[in-house]
């Protein structure tokens, strides 16, 4: 095989490329001549076999970066929601992180609210990660993520997920005592893209997705 297929400036679409819009070199197509450098029929001798997976690799950090690179840590009280007052009503990540062992989250019970998260039954399917070395989970004692999202609305988002309304789809851990006796952090990083909060909904998407492609999956997790 030849260099075409993965070569960036290859037609998705139709036959040619860039280099050759009308019909590439036999011997280019079949891997008999290296495209890296100039083929004695083409014009353009400036454009050369660039690979395409190379090209795309290099928008994926510049996201994660960003997520990093931002990222704000807050200490959260289950008893007293004071703390969300630091966190921003604007779009963008967030995190939870606690050293909460990961079978209490099998013992805590149904959920109360109509929509709430069934927490045991979200932990029980992402177990079935573990085979993979997916999920992630605490070394020792160490805190360790549980739970990552993107809201257009970071501080009505954190709300939700400590006491949010019975109709409303969230994690809503101030319903369960056991979880006092353990700690809890919320990390955050705004998304500045875009004039209204809904203007970067696909790059969450995309930033969510990439943290959890380097991380691993979180627990309580289950899309």
């Amino acid at each position: 095989m030849g260099q075409c297929p993965t070569c960036i400036y290859k037609f998705r679409t139709k036959l040619g490329c860039e280099a050759f819009p009308d019909d590439i070199p036999i011997e280019i197509a079949l891997g008999e001549f290296d495209h890296t450098a100039p083929h004695p029929s083409q014009k353009d001798k400036s454009i050369l076999f660039t690979e395409y997976e190379a090209k795309i690799t290099m928008k994926s950090p510049s996201v994660l970066e960003l997520i990093e690179r931002n990222q704000k840590l807050l200490t959260i009280d289950l008893c007293d929601d004071s703390w969300r007052l630091a966190v921003p009503s604007s779009p963008g990540w967030y995190f939870f992180e606690t050293n909460t062992p990961p079978n209490v989250f099998n013992e805590i019970g149904s959920p109360i609210g109509e929509r709430h998260y069934n927490i045991p039954q979200k932990a029980k399917d992402s177990f079935k990660l573990t085979e993979f070395g997916a999920i992630i989970l605490p070394e020792d004692s160490d805190f360790y993520f549980v739970y990552s999202g993107e809201a257009k609305n970071l501080k009505a988002r954190a709300r939700e997920h400590l006491a949010g309304h019975s109709k409303t789809g969230c994690l809503a851990l101030a319903n369960y005592p056991i979880l006092f006796d353990f700690g809890w952090k919320f990390h955050f990083s705004v998304c500045d893209f875009g004039d209204a909060p809904n203007d970067s909904k696909l790059l969450r998407i995309y930033g969510e997705q990439l943290w959890r492609a380097k991380y691993g999956w979180p627990i309580l997790c289950a899309k």
